[in-house]
């Protein structure tokens, strides 16, 4: 994650993933929510889905819908 973090800082207010649709599949974890709201906010169209249920943390699920501050959701 502190990769993820790090891009984020490095291309705060750019878009270098607009126009890029990005779908995935993967456990939702905290690590997962990091990964999509990074995509998201580099500009990319992201749609998830979660693989495995018994592996769905679900406050972290809920943080992705939710959405950071000013977002208003996802």
């Amino acid at each position: 994650m502190p990769g993820l973090m790090s891009v984020r800082r490095e291309h705060a207010g750019q878009k270098p993933l607009s126009g890029a649709k990005v779908m995935g599949s993967l456990h939702m974890t905290v690590q997962t929510a990091v990964l999509i709201e990074t995509l998201a906010d580099l500009g990319a169209d992201v749609r998830w889905v979660s693989c495995n249920i018994f592996s769905t943390q679900d406050h972290a699920a809920a943080a992705v819908v939710v959405g950071g501050p000013g977002s208003g959701g996802r």
